[in-house]
């Protein structure tokens, strides 16, 4: 079966024709498969600009927050507004709705899709949003969600807006996008159960994720102010400046033609992820590094590899006590280290500020490594359960090009 779909996908690569698929303006497809224009299968509306006002209708809106994560809204995805008249049904969500962004600054998320799988009260969409209605028997809401999460439907968004910039979707570009799928509804239903089994194992995933963290923030808030103490240390804690437990260094600037987007080494250079890649290191393997300037700043980071620390990142040298204990205590009050940042335009962090800043430190370096070693545990399990996040991710990713092109079939009763 393996080398069956192989050779199908091969030859649909070279632009050959397999037994039992045509060609059509959007590509090979099976034979018992339509292709149609979105226009053709749903009616669109602009979502409405609310005003929260005094008066009696309490209602809900899905904004463009509601899009963030899954396709399916969240609790947090609503928010309740008074307006002083009744909405009619058209400017009502209905279940089975979809919503598209329709406008929005990170213009990653224009022409995200949100699948309402239930509502519960009177909720509508703000005019960041357009809101699609299927029209048509021929084909499912849920099935249309899962093809407009599929790369090929999300690039044809951005080719009809003008290009990856895209700063604007409208219902013409909706109406436009050309969408393939099978004929009979048993298929159609069959491939929306098994992307559905692989979504329900994401989420699940996810929820598990965020409960391993939120466990690990309340026992780091225990453990790391002495709240809950092994009872084989008795010892009292100390209250230390950071410049005292170790040195701080200011990284040097490296010049923006010497960065990649692949490389040995990563350059930090004020933000939360590399601002770029080089061939050359600065910093030794298993340093912690802080943020020093721009909307970042503070940001506490724990450097596995060797890295090249940059002029806007401070890096914690010669650290005289358990080091990945020192990285728990200061995550646990990045926050804090924040609020130190001065200036509007570009903010930063003086390193004098960073040196004066006073940590509570175990004096015991047993109970120190003892300490670290839970925390690390607990960080080792999320780390495994992100990375089986990502397997399942990219799983699903497989999936939807074999089912949602026809290049696999699944059983039809």
């Amino acid at each position: 079966m393996k080398q069956e779909i192989k050779e199908r996908v091969e030859k649909i690569q070279r632009g050959e024709v397999p037994e039992g698929y045509r060609k059509t303006k959007v590509g090979i497809i099976p034979d018992g498969w339509h292709f149609k224009k979105f226009g053709g299968l749903a009616d669109f509306k602009n979502g409405l600009n609310f005003t929260n006002n005094d008066g009696k209708e309490i209602i809900k809106i899905i904004g463009v927050t509601g899009f963030q994560k899954n396709f399916m809204p969240q609790n947090n995805s609503f928010e309740l507004v008074k307006i002083d008249r009744k909405l009619n049904d058209e400017e009502l969500l209905k279940k089975e709705d979809l919503l598209f962004v329709r406008s929005n600054g990170n213009r990653k998320l224009i022409g995200r899709c949100l699948y309402i799988n239930k509502i519960k009260s009177s909720t509508s969409f703000s005019g960041f949003t357009i809101r699609a209605r299927i029209n048509s028997n021929e084909i499912e809401s849920l099935y249309c969600a899962h093809l407009f999460h599929f790369y090929p439907i999300k690039k044809q968004i951005f080719i009809l807006g003008g290009g990856t910039n895209i700063s604007n979707l409208s219902q013409e570009i909706l109406s436009e996008i050309k969408i393939q799928y099978p004929i009979q509804i048993t298929e159609r239903n069959n491939i929306i159960n098994i992307l559905s089994t692989w979504d329900k194992a994401i989420e699940l995933k996810e929820k598990l994720i965020e409960e391993k963290k939120e466990f690990k923030r309340g026992l780091m808030q225990k453990l790391l102010t002495g709240k809950i103490r092994f009872p084989e240390f008795t010892d009292e804690w100390d209250e230390k400046k950071i410049g005292v437990i170790c040195e701080i260094k200011k990284g040097v600037q490296i010049n923006k033609t010497e960065l990649s987007f692949k490389g040995k080494y990563a350059v930090l250079n004020g933000g939360v992820s590399p601002s770029g890649y080089t061939t050359e290191w600065n910093t030794k393997e298993n340093t912690i590094t802080i943020s020093e300037g721009g909307n970042s700043c503070g940001f506490v980071n724990s450097n596995k590899d060797k890295i090249w620390c940059g002029g806007h990142c401070y890096a914690l040298t010669n650290v005289k006590m358990n080091n990945l204990l020192l990285y728990h205590i200061l995550k646990s009050v990045e926050k804090k280290i924040m609020k130190l940042r001065v200036g509007s335009g570009l903010p930063n962090i003086q390193k004098q500020d960073v040196i004066n800043f006073r940590l509570l430190i175990p004096k015991n370096v047993t109970e120190q490594e003892k300490i670290a070693q839970i925390l690390g545990l607990i960080s080792i399990e999320i780390v495994i359960l992100i990375k089986e996040l990502n397997q399942l991710k990219e799983q699903k990713r497989g999936l939807m090009q074999l089912l949602l092109t026809g290049i696999v079939r699944v059983e039809v009763d």
